[in-house]
């Protein structure tokens, strides 16, 4: 209610639904903090997208034989760095090099110490190398148990991640994912 029916599978999902949003940004206590004012509810650029996609079925072999490869790798490029701009993992991921003092003044990363943030992103690095090297694997057989190595990030955060980081940090870097 309020929001598109959208599927988180594909990275254009959640973008979409944030174009949809109006977003302003919000002083308080110092900290900026965005707040949604309003969302379109519109089903209709979701269906249109995906009629679009089906429709890209006719474009096999021959007129997109005429699309120079090196075209379609910087389109993806693009739209993968893209992406990035509002990506938690690759903010945190930027704070590995980042003085503390030059932190984002988000609430979130105040709450917790500089060491954890850390090892969260640490720990959420191996399980991407994890699933990257699972899915890119040369091997077939390794690749089908790609789905299961995704059902096995649940356990791994719910039940191995807080020996490493307390429920209270775990909460507050939550609310930042």
């Amino acid at each position: 209610y309020g929001l598109p029916w959208m599927h988180g599978i594909l990275p254009q999902s959640p973008l979409h639904v944030r174009s949809l949003a109006d977003v302003k940004n919000h002083f308080e206590q110092g900290y900026v903090r965005e707040v949604i004012v309003k969302v379109r509810e519109t089903r209709l650029t979701g269906i249109l997208c995906h009629i679009l996609i089906g429709l890209s079925i006719f474009l096999v072999p021959y007129p997109l034989a005429y699309i120079p490869v090196p075209v379609l790798d910087g389109l993806f490029l693009y739209c993968a760095v893209a992406s990035l701009r509002n990506n938690s993992l690759f903010e945190r991921f930027l704070l590995l090099f980042t003085e503390q003092n030059s932190y984002p003044p988000n609430p979130q990363l105040r709450r917790c110490p500089q060491r954890k943030i850390h090892l969260f992103t640490i720990l959420e690095l191996i399980q991407l190398a994890f699933i990257c090297f699972i899915g890119f694997a040369r091997w077939t057989y390794v690749q089908m148990a790609f789905p299961l190595a995704i059902a096995c990030l649940i356990p791994i955060r719910h039940l191995i991640v807080p020996f490493f980081i307390s429920e209270k940090h775990l909460n507050a870097l939550d609310v930042y994912n």
